[in-house]
């Protein structure tokens, strides 16, 4: 069991619950209880941190015969009610109050079985979900139900240095709005799929899969990826990977998901995204130090964009982009560990550009920084605890639509969590953010005026709720 507090006045109580397979059964249970405060941390009226009310359940049972024969069976349950925005009597700049409040209930469930036909794995999968929101964006108020069917059966085995797996599935994503009956949609998406592991020598390994997906509204598309696995001399390994992806639209983007469907037009005569991939990675690693650098790349093809409809009306339409965007970059990772303490050093670097809504050419995608560093360091050792110290570094990114500036402020995060058992309990202490940076430091979060699609915030480029500092106690019965 778990209980935990935090400085801005967030309380959690989970627990988890497992019993030992007795007779080839056995059963885990995790729940809990969350609860979080409205703050505005930095007094202009608007709420930084949202305050939510959500419990949540989640059962699972096991069986398994130990000759082959198993099902798994899973079932959740999550109500939530949050609300942000404008806090009791204050107002957004033109004088009104302004809520933003979600409420959600959610449901789902899924069961997994595996069998063996002759020599032949076999597994049979389906799932569920359902979940419906109340969504206030102001005086607008929006209601919908979301469901997703799934179903997949596959079959696998071995022979002469082949490992082979074949499949199908079938994916039904199903959306009904209250207020905006016109953007409903069905979508039905029957699927076959095949992948093949060959082992061309005792050093190379290459992979090839397909799929074919059939749409029952944006058609059929096949999408097949290889890969290819080389120990070198000397410890190094190198992998190389190719493919391509498909993403039939919706109504849902990173905007209106913001602000709501209500201003949103119907989509028509919208294509289907088209994605390539391709990446490479280069990995040493001994006793004490593990070393990986990865180089990748990706297209995507006639992407989605909103947009104002016209100049003289406030209604957004979702439109495809005459020219793809374009995303390259490099990771490294390095990880050092010795007796008990470990260091893990990253390295991020993302050049990504994308058509520009309004001046229709070439520009870096917003809220995509060029450079990230992440160091964190830590000292365990079982008996007593453990000890972690973090830093995270976020470079310069452009911004989208920010009247206050064009690119944002550059800027470290350091946190550290201490935890120490005794026993059966463990006390723990977390801080993060410790030099409190904080977007609002810089600019004010609230617009002047209200953004093309109807936002009143800023997008967000920094942490807005400061430093924070959380802490409680585990218990293990």
């Amino acid at each position: 069991m778990l209980l935990n507090t935090t400085s801005h006045g967030g309380e959690d109580a989970a627990f988890w619950l497992e019993e030992p397979p007795q007779n080839g059964f056995g059963y885990t249970m995790l729940g809990g209880a969350h609860f979080q405060e409205q703050r505005d941390i930095d007094g202009d009226g608007w709420a930084n941190v949202p305050s939510y009310r959500r419990l949540d359940l989640r059962p699972r049972l096991f069986w398994d015969n130990g000759k082959g024969r198993s099902v798994f069976a899973t079932f959740g349950a999550m109500t939530e009610d949050r609300k942000g925005g404008t806090i009791r009597n204050a107002t957004v700049p033109d004088g009104r109050r302004f809520p933003e409040e979600l409420a959600t209930e959610r449901f789902d469930g899924g069961l997994l079985g595996r069998f063996l036909v002759g020599t032949h794995p076999v597994s049979v999968r389906g799932s569920v979900m359902t979940q419906s929101h109340r969504h206030q964006f102001g005086e607008v108020l929006e209601r919908d139900r979301g469901e997703t069917w799934f179903g997949e059966t596959t079959i696998s085995g071995t022979a002469k240095g082949h490992t082979w797996v074949a499949g199908s599935a079938l994916q039904a994503d199903v959306y009904r709005s209250r207020g905006v009956p016109a953007l409903n949609y069905t979508y039905v998406v029957p699927a076959l799929f095949a992948q093949d592991e060959y082992v061309v020598a005792s050093l190379v390994t290459v992979s090839a899969s397909g799929r074919l997906d059939i749409h029952n509204k944006y058609g059929a598309f096949f999408n097949p990826r290889l890969s290819a696995l080389v120990r070198l001399p000397q410890k190094f390994t190198a992998r190389l990977s190719s493919g391509t992806g498909v993403f039939a639209p919706t109504p849902f983007t990173e905007q209106t998901e913001a602000v709501g469907l209500s201003k949103l037009m119907p989509l028509k005569n919208i294509r289907r995204e088209r994605a390539w991939s391709a990446s490479g990675d280069l990995g040493w690693s001994s006793a004490h130090v593990e070393v990986n650098g990865t180089i990748f790349g990706s297209v995507i093809h006639d992407p989605v964009m909103l947009r104002r409809a016209s100049p003289a009306t406030d209604a957004l339409e979702i439109v495809n982009v005459h020219e793809p965007t374009r995303t390259m970059g490099s990771e490294f990772l390095a990880r050092l560990h010795g007796g008990d303490f470990g260091l893990v050093l990253t390295h991020t670097f993302v050049h990504s550009t994308e058509i520009d809504r309004e001046k229709l050419d070439r520009q870096l995608v917003p809220l995509t920084p060029e450079h990230t560093v992440g160091i964190v360091g830590t000292w365990e050792r079982e008996a007593w605890g453990r000890i972690g110290i973090e830093a995270f570094y976020t470079g310069v990114q452009t911004l989208d639509d920010n009247p206050y500036r064009r690119s944002n402020v550059p800027y470290w995060l350091f946190g550290i969590l201490v935890e120490r058992r005794l026993g059966p309990v463990r006390l723990f202490v977390n801080a993060e953010n410790l030099a409190n940076i904080r977007q609002t430091k810089h600019d004010p979060l609230l617009r002047p005026a209200r953004s093309f699609d109807g936002q009143w915030t800023v997008d967000q480029w920094a942490p807005i709720d400061g430093r924070v500092i959380n802490g409680g106690i585990r218990f293990k019965f």
